[in-house]
């Protein structure tokens, strides 16, 4: 009771309670009204009582049907509000003839309804337009972090879980520094965390660990996320996967910087590296030298034995010359069998003891799969600045001191200024024995007679090439035949003495001055290597008449071994043809005996330089008479060249020599002048 009177003065009794309690209350006031009446029996009550009787029937009538109207108004809310909670916000509000206030309410219910069916609507589209971009985060292939202010993680999209193996549960609330490597550099972090506090984006790469601690490297872009009012509250970071570009660009890289056969820096990392050299050395006034390499022997291997084998070589030989070098030193491949190398001393001796040991490197040669080759090295050295002060002149110098060096045997060599003046001479004779070949001028043959030594009859005759330009005057055989193997035109240059020499048979055979003994006409193996040199040499015979027996090559002891192959091949080729091969200047190269007596030769000549004084020298004794034993056994003639005086002749045919040929018998005259001495007319 006391609870129930609460709710009443607290105006928390339902709408229909308090109808009824407010019909009892009438009812039991007109009762007691009453009962004066009833206690006194008065002829009143007579005519009061239907009145009151009325009353209550009325206001029970009354309470009923208030209760009702209620009723039916509140199950109307109550079955509307139950739709729109079910959410379905298209149902229709009942409505009746409804007044007053419930009309009202029914109204603003009304409205409360559209209004909530267009928030639904807005939400509804928003939620789609979430989820939307929720799944298109989710299956992006980047990777999407979000942390909060704290920069504890709150959220990751699944190419983030499949990218660094950790699993949600893992990574949330946890910060970034989970991933770090340790490799990033710091100043990297600190300009990140003084942009994002700026409330700026920041963007850049780091280099992170996965799970199972594999490092990957990406490109991360952290932008702040504001709120409806502006005030950051997010951090959302997208991030790139990269390490595989990075890979591939590192491999472009390497490529461009780096020889792909050897590993060693290529010449553009090197000419890079000697740029930087030579500005440091300008200005903290700085030396260094510049080492040019160049391998002896490797042309033969590569065209004997193929590239594959070539290139097994070159690796070899960077391995061993990048064993001999420090760190700090700069060795590269320019290309082909040429190697530089940069180091910073600049004394004569420490660079002649690096020297040693590069060239000690390739002492025993190398060996192979394909067999073992022997092999040196050619060095040239230019200093910075003596020798230069840019990158082209202390290269160029250092070229020019290696193939100084190549001619030197193999000896390590500083570049000097006399050098220079030789290449630039050597570029003129070149320039101007171009123009003559391909003019046909100042190129004149001479002939030297040779003779048997027991009769002094005539026994051979050696056509020799002078040379008298317009310009530059007489050039010496010793320096233009040179200058015609390095450039080159030494095979134009045998073809054309070649041509002359058979086109001098056939005039002396117009003029009936038959030549009794065949012609020597010197020749290279660079000839001897081009393709079509034996069908030339056939046509050119057949064009004049020559025939086979008229004409002997010769090619010197050291053309034959730069190839040995490719000569016993062109010797077998000639021996068939009918023609005569003789050995020029022997013992002075480095010919094997088994060699020797595979290769079509008729005559060796013994080169000059044991036969001068002969007479007082025992060791050019022992070896003149040895090689003439050598030669008579091999079924050979032996000719000693360069012959001048009666006592070196008297030694010779001592020792069995059959043939000679120098200036106590002849010197080289033209070939009139020869003609005329030599070929009687018939």
């Amino acid at each position: 009771m006391i609870a129930k009177l609460r709710h009443l003065l607290n105006y928390r009794m339902a709408f229909s309670s308090w109808l009824w309690l407010y019909a009892l209350s009438m009812i039991t006031l007109v009762v007691l009204s009453l009962l004066p009446d009833l206690a006194a029996n008065t002829s009143g009550l007579r005519y009061s009582l239907p009145f009151m009787i009325a009353l209550v029937a009325l206001a029970l009538f009354f309470t009923f049907t208030t209760i009702g109207y209620f009723r039916s108004f509140m199950g109307r809310i109550e079955r509307f509000a139950q739709s729109v909670a079910g959410g379905n916000l298209q149902t229709p509000l009942p409505r009746k003839l409804d007044q007053g206030e419930v009309a009202r309410i029914l109204n603003s219910l009304n409205d409360m309804q559209a209004q909530l069916r267009d928030t639904f609507l807005h939400l509804r589209s928003e939620e789609q337009s979430n989820a939307l971009l929720v799944q298109a985060i989710n299956q992006s292939t980047s990777s999407v972090m979000v942390t909060d202010l704290q920069a504890r993680i709150i959220y990751v999209n699944d190419a983030f879980v499949d990218n660094s193996g950790y699993q949600r549960e893992d990574i949330l609330g946890h910060t970034p520094k989970l991933l770090q490597s340790g490799k990033t550099p710091p100043e990297v972090y600190q300009k990140m965390r003084a942009l994002l506090l700026q409330g700026e984006s920041w963007r850049g790469e780091l280099i992170n660990k996965r799970r199972d601690g594999s490092e990957f490297i990406e490109t991360v872009t952290i932008t702040p996320v504001r709120d409806s009012d502006g005030a950051i509250y997010r951090y959302m970071a997208l991030k790139e996967d990269i390490t595989e570009i990075r890979r591939a660009q590192d491999s472009i890289e390497r490529l461009a910087y780096f020889d792909p056969l050897t590993d060693l820096p290529n010449r553009r990392y090197f000419l890079d590296q000697l740029n930087r050299r030579i500005a440091h050395g300008k200005r903290h006034k700085g030396t260094f030298a510049l080492l040019f390499i160049d391998l002896n022997r490797f042309k033969e291997i590569n065209d004997s034995q193929g590239h594959v084998v070539g290139d097994q070589v070159l690796m070899q030989v960077a391995e061993r010359f990048a064993a001999q070098v420090r760190s700090e030193d700069v060795l590269a491949r320019l290309g082909g069998d040429e190697f530089v190398l940069l180091i910073d001393e600049t004394e004569p001796d420490l660079i002649m003891g690096l020297a040693k040991r590069l060239m000690s490197s390739l002492r025993y040669g190398v060996k192979i799969n394909a067999g073992s080759f022997e092999i040196g090295a050619s060095i040239g050295v230019a200093l910075y600045p003596r020798h230069g002060t840019n990158s082209a002149d202390l290269l160029r110098h250092a070229d020019i001191a290696m193939y100084e060096s190549k001619r030197g045997q193999g000896k390590m060599v500083i570049y000097d200024r006399a050098m220079s003046e030789k290449v630039e001479r050597e570029v003129v004779i070149a320039t101007h024995l171009q123009a003559a070949l391909r003019e046909g001028k100042g190129l004149i043959l001479n002939i030297q007679a040779q003779v048997n030594l027991a009769t002094g009859a005539l026994s051979g005759a050696e056509i020799l090439l002078r040379w008298e330009d317009e310009l530059i005057g007489a050039v010496s055989p010793a320096d233009f035949i040179p200058v015609a193997e390095e450039r080159g035109l030494i095979a134009t240059l045998d073809r054309f003495v070649i041509e002359q020499s058979c086109l001098t048979l056939a005039a002396w055979k117009t003029q009936g001055q038959r030549l009794p003994v065949p012609l020597s006409v010197n020749v290279s193996m660079g000839l001897f290597e081009e393709v079509d040199f034996i069908q030339w040499l056939q046509a050119c015979m057949r064009r004049h008449q020559v025939e086979a027996k008229e004409i002997e090559l010769e090619i010197t002891e050291s053309g034959l071994m730069h190839n040995p192959a490719k000569a016993l091949e062109v010797s077998a080729e000639l021996g068939q043809m009918g023609i005569s091969l003789a050995i020029d200047d022997f013992g002075t190269g480095y010919s094997s005996l088994s060699y020797l007596k595979q290769f079509n030769a008729s005559k060796v000549k013994i080169d000059q330089s044991f036969i001068r004084h002969i007479e007082q020298d025992a060791r050019s004794q022992t070896i003149v008479s040895a090689t003439i034993s050598m030669v008579r056994e091999l079924g050979m003639k032996a000719l000693a060249e360069g012959v001048e005086t009666d006592a070196e002749a008297a030694f010779l045919l001592q020792q069995g020599c059959q043939h000679a040929q120098g200036y106590k018998y002849a010197r080289p005259v033209l070939l009139s002048e020869f003609a005329n001495r030599w070929l009687p007319r018939h």
